[in-house]
C-alpha cells in the first residue's frame, strides 16, 4: 500500500469515516471507535443533565409544597390564635361587665337598705306622742298608719319628755336622725353580727405606730395590743374589709397569719388586729437573695417555706366549704425572723360555692390562665399561683422576668403581652437547672395550662416533704 500524500493526511475526519475504504484501514477503525465513544459519552452527559434538571425540578416542587404547607399551617395557627385572643377579649369584657353589674346591684341594695332604715327611723319618730296633725300625711306615707282623728290641736301634743312639740322641732329631729343614720346603722349592724361581735376587742387598747405598707384595699401599720406587737390593718372599703375579717376570724392554722380581733369606735377608725410577722414578706427575701447572687434552685430553707405554704393551701382547700385564696403571691407570704412562713391577705378570698366562679380579682402575674380569660375556676387556680411562687423561690426573680422583647435584648415584655402569652400557653415561668429536678417537675406541673393536670395542695405537700428529707439526708 502506498503512503498517503500530504493532501490525504489533511482530509477531514468525516471524509475518512465516510470513505468506503475506511473499514480497511486500522487507523480509520481506531478513529471511528474513538468517535463513537465520544458520541456515547456526550449522550450519557446529556442524559445526566436531563436527569439532573428533572431531579432539581422535582426537589423544587417538593420544597414548594412543603413551604406552602408550612405557610398554611402557620396561617392556621395565627388565625386560631387571633380567634382565641378575640374570645379572651370578649370573655374579659363579659367578666368586667358582670363585675360592674354585680357592683351596681350591691350599691343599689346598699342604697335601698339605707333608704329603708331612714324611712323606718322617720316613721318611728313621727309615731311618738305629740306629733302635729299636719305631719300625719308624711307619717302615713312612711308607716301606712294614720293619726287618730280629733286628737286635738298642735298645742295639745307633747313628747314623753314633756317638751312642747312644734312642726319645726319634729322636722329638725328627723333631719338630725337622718344625718347620723349611716354611722349608727354601721355600729348597730356589725354589733348584731355574731362573728364580728365575738371578735371585737376594745379600740382604746389598740395603739397604732409606724406605717408598714399599702395594699389595694387599705394600709397596714405596726402597732401594739395589750403591749404586744401586732399588725393593724385599716381599710377604706369597710364592706370588703368585713368579708376578710369574717373569713379570717374562722381560721386557725399555724401557717396562716393569726387573727387577733377587730376594733372600732366609729366607721373611720375601724381596724383589724393581726399577728405581727417581723421577717417581712417572701418577695423581699427573694429580692435580697437576687442582689446577693445567692445560689438558685432549692435548698432546705426554701423547701421548708414552700412546704409551709402548701400546708396552708391544703387547710384552705380541705375545709367543709373549700376556700380559694385567689391572690396567692410572694407579697402575701409573710415570714418571721426564723423564716417561718404564713399566708395572709384574705381580702379577695371566697368560699367555693356549687356554681363556678369567674374572674374579678387577683394579681396578674400570679393569675391562672382560666382566671385571666374569665372561665370558671376552682382550687386549682391557687395551685397555678403556687407554681409561680415556686419559680420565685427557684430563680429569686419576679415571674416572667426572663421574657424579653427579642433575643439578645434586655427590654422586658409589656405586662399585656405577658398576660396574653400566659393565657395562650406560649409563655411560662422558669425554674433553675440547679435542682433538685423533682422541684422543677413539681413547679411545671403546677403551672400546667390544664387545671386537671395540676397537683392538689396535699399532693404537693407529699412531694415537698419527700424532697426535703432527701436534701436533709445529703447535707448530713
Amino acid at each position: 500500500m502506498s503512503v498517503p500524500d500530504s493532501h490525504s493526511r489533511s482530509c477531514s475526519l468525516s471524509d475518512v469515516t465516510s470513505s468506503p475504504f475506511a473499514m480497511e484501514s486500522p487507523f480509520h477503525t481506531r478513529v471511528g471507535k474513538v468517535v463513537r465513544k465520544i458520541s456515547d459519552k456526550i449522550d450519557e452527559y446529556e442524559a445526566a443533565v436531563v436527569d439532573g434538571y428533572t431531579a432539581v425540578g422535582e426537589h423544587l416542587t417538593r420544597t414548594h409544597v412543603r413551604v406552602k404547607d408550612k405557610l398554611n399551617t402557620h396561617e392556621q395557627k395565627m388565625s386560631n390564635r387571633i380567634e382565641h385572643c378575640e374570645a379572651a377579649i370578649v370573655n374579659s369584657y363579659t367578666a368586667v361587665g358582670g363585675h360592674l353589674s354585680h357592683t351596681q346591684e350591691r350599691l343599689k341594695d346598699k342604697l335601698n337598705s339605707q333608704e329603708r332604715k331612714l324611712s323606718e327611723k322617720a316613721a318611728h319618730l313621727l309615731s311618738k306622742p305629740g306629733v302635729p296633725k299636719m305631719l300625719a300625711p308624711l307619717r302615713d306615707k312612711l308607716s301606712g298608719e294614720s293619726l287618730e282623728d280629733g286628737a286635738g290641736s298642735m298645742e295639745c301634743f307633747e313628747y314623753y319628755s314633756q317638751e312642747p312639740v312644734t312642726e319645726k322641732s319634729v322636722i329638725d329631729t328627723v333631719g338630725s336622725e337622718a344625718s347620723t343614720l349611716s354611722g349608727s346603722s354601721f355600729t348597730e349592724f356589725y354589733t348584731d353580727d355574731k362573728v364580728v361581735n365575738k371578735a371585737r376587742i376594745p379600740r382604746e387598747k389598740v395603739v397604732v405606730h409606724e406605717f408598714i405598707s399599702r395594699g389595694a384595699f387599705g394600709k397596714v401599720y405596726k402597732g401594739t395590743y395589750n403591749g404586744q406587737p401586732v399588725a393593724v390593718k385599716m381599710m377604706s372599703d369597710v364592706d370588703t374589709f368585713m368579708k376578710e375579717i369574717k373569713m379570717a376570724a374562722t381560721m386557725s392554722h399555724p401557717n396562716i397569719v393569726q387573727f387577733v380581733g377587730v376594733a372600732w369606735n366609729s366607721r373611720e377608725d375601724f381596724c383589724a388586729v393581726l399577728e405581727y410577722m417581723d421577717g417581712g414578706d417572701l418577695r423581699g427575701l427573694m429580692d435580697k437573695y437576687d442582689e446577693e447572687k445567692r445560689q438558685t434552685g432549692f435548698n432546705s430553707e426554701k423547701l421548708k417555706i414552700a412546704l409551709q405554704i402548701a400546708h396552708a393551701l391544703a387547710y384552705l382547700h380541705s375545709r367543709e366549704v373549700p376556700v380559694i385564696h385567689r391572690d396567692l403571691k410572694s407579697k402575701n407570704i409573710l415570714l418571721n425572723e426564723a423564716l417561718g412562713a404564713k399566708l395572709t391577705d384574705f381580702g379577695v378570698s371566697r368560699e367555693r360555692a356549687d356554681r363556678a366562679m369567674t374572674a374579678d380579682v387577683g394579681t396578674s402575674l400570679w393569675m391562672a390562665p382560666e382566671v385571666m380569660v374569665g372561665n370558671a375556676y376552682d382550687e386549682k387556680a391557687d395551685m397555678f399561683s403556687f407554681g409561680v411562687v415556686l419559680s420565685e423561690l427557684s430563680m429569686h426573680t419576679l415571674p416572667y422576668s426572663h421574657a424579653k422583647q427579642r433575643s439578645g435584648s434586655n427590654q422586658q415584655l409589656s405586662p399585656l403581652v405577658i398576660l396574653h402569652r400566659v393565657a395562650t400557653g406560649t409563655l411560662s415561668v422558669e425554674f433553675s437547672e440547679a435542682g433538685p429536678q423533682e422541684m422543677r417537675r413539681l413547679g411545671l406541673s403546677c403551672v400546667s395550662m390544664d387545671p386537671t393536670k395540676r397537683p392538689t395542695a396535699a399532693e404537693s405537700m407529699h412531694v415537698l416533704h419527700t424532697v426535703l428529707m432527701q436534701v436533709a439526708s445529703l447535707s448530713k
